[in-house]
């Protein structure tokens, strides 16, 4: 994957918190955190979506630049939910995901059942790569990863390995934004 140019179209980026990402090399393990710049964009509409997202920050420790990108092709569908839920919808919706923030996932979990949206069924495959200080440390393309609990591991086989834990939050933020454009509402 090319690290160089631009990765992300401006204006168009989301943020979300930060994460943590470790990767381990033949001689090393790089782990660091960093706020995610996402966006994302039709593969093949309504089916594969790729989402894109860039970490940037300095090693800690040093003064070297950390540069990762990941690209990641999203198998997802329209889930309908129930069907009364549509015209009742976006507020409820609203009121159960800033309350499942507070109370637990659940909350959550019980918003994207009841609405229609996109639902995740997996992660195709994902390309992903790592510079430090200018070198690129981890490169891989075309992997498939391992979903584990809110995390992607990406296998580079005897190049190392890279677990990007609490990816699945920007994901989703991914979904809920292609189904407000879907349902009308802007993004």
């Amino acid at each position: 994957m090319d690290l160089g140019g631009a990765f992300l179209t401006p204006g168009k980026a989301h943020r979300g918190h930060d994460l943590q990402i470790k990767v381990r090399l033949p001689d090393r393990e790089l782990t660091f955190y960093s706020r995610p710049v996402f966006q994302e964009r039709w593969i093949e509409e309504n089916r594969l979506l790729e989402f894109r997202c860039e970490f940037r920050c300095t090693y800690p420790g040093t003064p070297h630049p950390v540069l990762a990108r990941l690209r990641a092709r999203l198998v997802v569908r329209w889930d309908g939910g129930l069907p009364y839920m549509d015209k009742v919808g976006a507020r409820l919706r609203t009121v159960l995901q800033r309350r499942s923030s507070l109370l637990s996932d659940v909350g959550a979990g019980l918003a994207a059942d009841l609405m229609p949206g996109f639902t995740l069924d997996e992660v195709e495959d994902v390309d992903f790569a790592v510079s430090l200080n200018g070198n690129k440390v981890f490169d891989v393309s075309g992997a498939v990863p391992t979903r584990e609990w809110q995390s992607l591991v990406v296998s580079g086989d005897s190049r190392g390995s890279a677990r990007i834990s609490d990816i699945d939050y920007p994901m989703k933020r991914s979904l809920e934004n292609m189904t407000k454009i879907r349902s009308g509402r802007t993004a």
